[in-house]
């Protein structure tokens, strides 16, 4: 009978092991869609900022243009 909780509890201690490799394998991957869904969002503003930066500058000439235009 001793014999037979040993083999039950060695079981259950597998089951936990397993499950538990299980757990941590999956957050491996969480951790690593995180971390390439942050680098995505970086390169998202990044690239964000610089067509604003961009529409900013266009603006500006045109604005300056219209400036020189009024002045001659």
């Amino acid at each position: 009978r001793t014999e037979r909780r040993g083999e039950i509890a060695k079981e259950r201690i597998a089951a936990l092991t397993g499950l538990v490799n299980g757990l941590d394998q999956r957050l491996v991957r969480v951790e690593e869609r995180g971390v390439r869904l942050e680098e995505q969002l970086k390169a998202h503003v990044a690239q964000t900022r610089q067509n604003f930066d961009n529409l900013v500058g266009r603006y500006d000439d045109r604005f300056e243009r219209v400036d020189r235009r009024f002045e001659q």
